[in-house]
């Protein structure tokens, strides 16, 4: 309902009007002899700090109480202070008319000055897909219109099979269930909103687990807001295809560390806080016969979601070396793994990040990543036997969690100073160490995500 400025001065004129014929009838009681009223309570509300609530286009009736008992004129007087909000009749029944919260005036009748204020909340706007009979959430999102939904209520099977539906059907970007009450099991099922065009969810504080692929290559879904104080559990699977470490999630503050300290939620920005990361410094190798080795305090799997970025700590010269009659050029960093990659780069010795700046058996214009038997190369101009680099050099390997890492190389004196890409492999292996031969240190960052 839409209430203009004039209708509220109407509402008020039409109460002052009603005050005045009781101060009237007050006066005439007067004349009789009693007491005049000192308090105002109703039975709804223990004290004026309690809410009201009320549901849009639901009613409430107040029982008002006067004190003292022997009061001349008993009488009480009601006022919404925004009509837009709530009606009240002078019966003390209130209408919820749009979502918000006002004040409700109650004035003793009797022109002895008493009153007493409290707060009405309209709980549910007229959007809010309230579902008051669990199954019949099918039925509210056939009139649904836009991308987004809010819903409230208590949800059944049924319910929950209707809001998958009707998510893939309408598009839906963003869903609000914060004021759902109840779900079945108090879990999301597996593969609830996979594939989805969902952008935002909201869960209800009562969410205790989430299924398999539920938010399976939502590829848009950049929020997610969680009411409850514990962390739900949540499968390796549920995000599956999904980039954690671009996803705010949004939880109760004094639940921040808890979520940040629980695997698939660490992954996500919590509460603004970017993912935990781990440094190491690999040292300057003394010579290029053999590998300067850091083992990871914890390894890390290709069905993480992580950014491992290698950096050169300072820019500086660089020997190549040579591989038996071969010169290979500079070897730059590499990691240490179990398992075995499936497709991409790996070369005959599956060494499948193997980085180089090329030597003179590639001619000195190559640099690659790789196993030596199989280069993904670019041409640059390289002056060996030597190689000066202007700026660090940076090596960029990102896992969405998918089994799958993409490899980029920078530095100012290659392509423009802009990041070389070296596609993509696939693999299920898990990475135990870090290794470089140069003759610069290398500071390596691990970002969980």
């Amino acid at each position: 309902m839409k209430t203009t400025k004039n209708m509220k001065t109407y509402f008020r004129s039409v109460a002052m009007l009603v005050m005045a014929i009781a101060l009237l009838a007050a006066c005439d009681e007067d004349k009789k002899g009693g007491a005049v009223v000192t308090q105002i309570t109703i039975d709804e509300a223990a004290d004026t700090d309690v809410l009201l609530a009320v549901k849009e286009n639901e009613t409430l009736r107040l029982t008002a109480n006067v004190f003292p008992d022997n009061a001349a004129y008993k009488r009480v007087l009601f006022e919404s202070a925004d009509p837009a909000i709530f009606t009240v009749n002078q019966a003390g029944v209130i209408t919820g008319e749009g979502f918000g919260k006002a004040t409700l005036h109650i004035f003793a009748a009797d022109g002895g000055g008493a009153f007493a204020d409290y707060t009405v909340d309209v709980d549910y706007r007229a959007e809010v897909l309230h579902v008051k009979t669990p199954g019949s959430l099918a039925q509210l999102l056939t009139a649904t219109a836009g991308t987004s939904v809010i819903i409230a209520g208590t949800l059944n099977a049924a319910d929950m099979t209707a809001l998958a539906a009707a998510t893939r059907a309408k598009s839906l970007t963003d869903v609000d269930m914060s004021l759902v009450t109840a779900i079945p099991g108090n879990a999301l099922e597996d593969a609830l909103f996979d594939g989805t065009t969902l952008e935002t969810i909201k869960l209800p504080a009562s969410l205790r687990a989430i299924g398999q692929n539920t938010f399976r290559d939502c590829q848009a879904l950049a929020s997610v807001v969680l009411a409850s104080a514990t962390p739900p559990s949540v499968p390796e699977y549920a995000f599956d295809g999904l980039n954690l470490g671009d996803i705010a999630l949004t939880v109760p503050p004094d639940a921040t560390d808890a979520y940040r300290e629980t695997d698939v939620w660490k992954m996500m920005i919590v509460n603004g806080i970017a993912p935990s990361s781990a440094v190491y410094i690999i040292p300057a190798a003394p010579v290029f016969e053999g590998w300067q080795v850091v083992q990871l305090n914890t390894p890390i799997t290709t069905s993480q979601s992580w950014v491992l970025q290698a950096t050169s700590t300072q820019p500086g010269t660089i020997n190549q070396v040579t591989f038996g009659s071969a010169n290979w050029g500079v070897q730059l960093f590499r990691f240490n793994y179990t398992g075995s990659f499936t497709n991409g780069f790996t070369g005959n010795n599956n060494d499948a990040t193997e980085f180089y700046l090329g030597g003179t058996s590639q001619g000195g214009t190559k640099i690659g990543a790789v196993g030596r038997g199989n280069w993904n190369s670019t041409t640059h101009t390289l002056t060996p036997p030597a190689i000066t680099l202007g700026t660090p050099l940076i090596i960029t390997i990102t896992c969405n969690g998918d089994k799958k890492l993409s490899c980029t190389i920078q530095n100012e004196g290659i392509n423009g100073g802009q990041p070389l890409a070296f596609g993509t492999f696939d693999g299920d292996v898990t990475i135990t160490a870090m290794r470089a031969a140069t003759t610069v240190p290398t500071t390596v960052s691990i970002v969980m995500r």
